[in-house]
């Protein structure tokens, strides 16, 4: 019908613009000894779980601290207070959307105070942090994981791919164009474009042999 089931607003008379901004992911993952059915969302200050069932939230997981806030350095700058005071996509600190396997969360956060990227693998059920690992590059697209490898392209030209279990980096690509989209992966290749229009220079499809 339609009809609203139930709601959470997670940021009351939200002035920073911290939305939820990736897509919500439905997992079934065990809490306690026995299978929940939770939502996760990944939005501008981290990423959170909700117990479907029950509605009450269960975990909230920040990888990356937000940028800095506070009044304007030119107090008559109308945008410069703007941009201080929000939190945008691009250093959020979450942006794109997350991925899940095996009772995995996976995600990634930029860090706007040194240009770098986090990348971890959560505990489903508990947001437990199982595997981190600090990039030097943002992410703008989306991570994949496919046969236990999660794969992610970086601005700086790479794609990478690390053992989902674990976080063993098994190979990265050489440097080439800036990556803002998200790999593809079909009959042992690894597909992903470059580019993003007029913010990030890039035009080329690229192929790797898992």
């Amino acid at each position: 019908t339609g009809r609203l089931r139930w709601a959470d607003q997670v940021h009351p008379h939200d002035t920073r613009n911290l939305d939820l901004n990736c897509p919500p992911m439905l997992i079934t993952a065990f809490r306690a000894g026995r299978r929940s059915r939770l939502i996760v969302v990944g939005g501008k200050d981290g990423i959170r779980a909700w117990d479907r069932s029950t509605r009450k939230r269960l975990w909230h997981v920040q990888l990356t601290p937000p940028p800095p806030t506070g009044p304007p350095a030119d107090a008559a700058s109308t945008q410069n207070k703007k941009t201080q005071e929000t939190q945008h996509a691009t250093t959020g600190p979450e942006f794109g959307p997350t991925a899940a396997a095996d009772g995995l969360v996976f995600l990634a956060s930029n860090n706007n105070a040194d240009k770098s990227c986090h990348i971890a693998a959560l505990e489903a059920g508990s947001g437990e942090i199982r595997w981190l690992h600090c990039l030097p590059a943002f992410q703008l697209g989306p991570i994949s994981v496919a046969n236990g490898i999660v794969y992610i392209g970086l601005i700086d030209g790479k794609v990478r791919a690390w053992r989902a279990n674990n976080g063993e980096l098994l190979w990265e690509s050489p440097e080439g164009q800036p990556i803002a989209g998200g790999p593809a992966i079909a009959r042992g290749m690894v597909f992903v474009g470059t580019g993003a229009g007029e913010y990030l220079p890039g035009n080329r499809l690229l192929a790797f042999g898992i």
